[in-house]
């Protein structure tokens, strides 16, 4: 990796690492269940659980349970994997993006920045107009890049950016009303 003028990881809110970790504990309280009657009722007695537990609800409960093991443990894996490898790197020459929910760089030049834009509102999911201050990259290829209360101070990245590209800050209510798809 080349050296960074810049290094830009996210960080993210509390439940962003809550709930891989609410899961885990989830598998870990039912696979300490299956252990606590074991030691308490011993091998026979466990054996005759297995059995009685089976007819009641039809299946093996420690059998699923193994596969939802799987799936869960895999799921977070794989969602703490992609969160650790998420970042944006501001080089001499470059700006190098890599997104949450990819593998892989995409890699601009500055001269491939089309606006740099600060926004004081968005539409929430549920229609409210809400004010909040966010701020993106808009490369020639309409992509854009991001930051919304992820970056601690981003004065710094933006700051780079106008000084790298020559391009002011835009100022708009919201980014549909200067960057047209």
């Amino acid at each position: 990796m080349p050296p960074a003028l810049l290094l830009v990881t996210p960080q993210p809110w509390w439940v962003f690492w809550l709930l891989p970790g609410f899961f885990l504990g989830l598998i870990s309280a039912g696979w300490l269940t299956f252990l606590t009657i074991r030691l308490l009722i011993g091998p026979r007695g466990y054996a005759e659980y297995q059995v009685v537990s089976k007819g009641q609800v039809g299946f093996d409960l420690e059998r699923v349970w193994k596969w939802i093991t799987l799936a869960i443990v895999a799921g977070a894996t794989g969602w703490c994997v992609l969160a650790l490898d998420w970042y944006a790197r501001f080089e001499e020459e470059r700006i190098v993006v890599n997104p949450l929910f990819g593998f892989g760089e995409k890699v601009y030049r500055y001269d491939q920045v089309d606006q740099i834009v600060e926004t004081s509102h968005l539409i929430a999911p549920n229609g409210n107009l809400v004010q909040r201050t966010r701020y993106f990259v808009v490369f020639d290829d309409h992509r854009q890049w991001e930051e919304d209360r992820l970056l601690g101070d981003p004065q710094a990245t933006f700051d780079l950016m106008t000084r790298k590209t020559g391009k002011p800050v835009v100022r708009a209510r919201f980014l549909e009303d200067v960057v047209k798809p």
